[in-house]
């Protein structure tokens, strides 16, 4: 895909303009991706400073199946919930609050920090 003329100009914070045009793109499609993608997302808003809320409101969408999913180890878990949790408050509260009130994804986040306390890293 081609990058918004803006981008190629020079105009505008270009990571903002990179992360507007990777949500733009995430809205058109079923955006599907792994839990190492979720936090190499988070993670670069986090170095950048820069946070999408639409782009957090994609990963949030989608938390639940990349919490079960098996390729989400222990170690990867971890590193999803520490990028979770050095979010913004604003964003921290949107993440708790979709988290409160989708009761399988509550289940889900529960059950993974209790097999990796237990020592069981994997799903």
């Amino acid at each position: 895909p081609q990058l918004p003329a803006e981008v190629l100009q020079g105009q505008g914070n270009v990571t903002e303009q990179l992360l507007a045009f990777i949500g733009h793109r995430a809205s058109k499609t079923r955006w599907s991706f792994g839990p190492q993608d979720a936090c190499d997302l988070l993670e670069a808003m986090y170095d950048l400073g820069v946070y999408d809320d639409h782009l957090l409101e994609l990963v949030v969408q989608q938390l639940r199946r990349l919490v079960v999913t098996p390729e989400c180890t222990g170690p990867l878990f971890l590193r999803l919930l520490g990028a979770l949790a050095v979010l913004p408050p604003e964003q921290q509260r949107r993440v708790r609050y979709q988290i409160h009130r989708r009761l399988r994804l509550q289940s889900a986040v529960s059950s993974r920090i209790t097999e990796v306390a237990d020592g069981d890293p994997d799903p």
